[in-house]
């Protein structure tokens, strides 16, 4: 009889998705990730008309509204997209988590209809309703218009909702999940509770950055502020997705466990680590200072050794494989 240690990760993960509202709901979240993701593509289209020599002068309305294409193929491909991924990891994690059976999933209910509402808000002041400046702040560039803003807090909502649906699911596993051995919290799992953390210390940095900022003028400087200690952490959260999806892939593909599940384990726990060792910078200099600035920088010279502890041995692996099913696209 086979240990259910021994079960194969995609078995297992199927097995969680079994239940009738599982697979409709990744379903969404991952057409969500990949919709938001062929925007971003489309708006890449025009943003290399607006800038091709002898090109452009063809599409002046391109050059002109360059920087507001621009907003949009950045938020939807680096944070709306990373953070659609995100929500899905959550949801297959929530469901791992407890037998098939999660609690309050009426978060993931709201977060979903919210999420999709927030997306579109932050379309319609580009060119539906134009409205605002684009202002090229690092990691959230934005449109000075109400609208954008607040679409931008709501959607900052909605994955919060998936980040505390998840944790909620963690720590109330029953007790007849938690006694089976097959529904011990695997590498994907665990980057989805890693991930869960480090959104919600990003998020208390994105208000905690407000409220310093409150009354001051909307000014690049402004958005560059409140959106840069809780932009690096988020790339915190990116890495641990990463991980987590190495890990999904690899298993798949090779149909074994492809490297010692420790290495994810003790690269997951280094981010979370590092990122909520951040808060020291706040103690230690002033906040938004140049120094306070650089240390968030240098926070991510972390990602590398983190990255090496999980990518070495997995290379390994797939080069020790025999038979390498190089005609897989994983």
């Amino acid at each position: 009889m086979k240990n259910a240690d021994d079960t194969p990760l995609l078995e297992r993960l199927q097995s969680a998705m079994d239940t009738p509202n599982a697979r409709p709901w990744l379903t969404r979240w991952s057409v969500l990730a990949l919709i938001v993701l062929g925007i971003a593509g489309l708006f890449a289209l025009p943003l290399a008309f607006g800038r091709a020599p002898g090109v452009s002068d063809y599409f002046p309305w391109f050059v002109e509204n360059f920087h507001r294409f621009l907003v949009v193929h950045v938020d939807y491909s680096f944070v709306v997209f990373y953070l659609c991924v995100f929500a899905a990891v959550a949801h297959i994690t929530a469901h791992r988590l407890s037998g098939g059976q999660p609690r309050l999933i009426v978060l993931e209910y709201l977060a979903f209809r919210i999420a999709i509402m927030a997306i579109a808000g932050m379309f319609i002041p580009v060119f539906i309703m134009p409205d605002g400046e684009p202002v090229m702040s690092n990691y959230v560039p934005v449109l000075t218009s109400p609208l954008f803003y607040l679409s931008l807090v709501v959607f900052a909502i909605s994955i919060a909702l998936m980040a505390v649906f998840v944790l909620i699911n963690v720590m109330g596993r029953p007790v007849e999940v938690r006694q089976n051995r097959g529904q011990g919290i695997d590498v994907l799992s665990l980057s989805g509770i890693a991930s869960a953390l480090i959104y919600l210390l990003a998020l208390g940095y994105f208000f905690y950055a407000w409220f310093l900022l409150d009354g001051q003028p909307n000014t690049h400087q402004f958005n560059e502020e409140l959106f840069w200690a809780g932009g690096h952490v988020l790339q915190f959260l990116n890495v641990a997705l990463l991980i987590g999806a190495w890990y999904a892939v690899s298993s798949v593909v090779l149909q074994r466990v492809p490297f010692n599940p420790m290495a994810a384990v003790i690269a997951l726990a280094a981010l979370v680590v590092t990122a909520f060792a951040t808060p020291i910078f706040s103690i230690v200099f002033e906040v938004f200072s140049a120094d306070w600035l650089l240390a968030f920088t240098n926070a991510q010279y972390a990602f590398a050794p983190v990255g090496l502890i999980v990518a070495v041995p997995m290379v390994i692996s797939v080069f020790g494989v025999k038979n390498k099913p190089w005609k897989n696209p994983g």
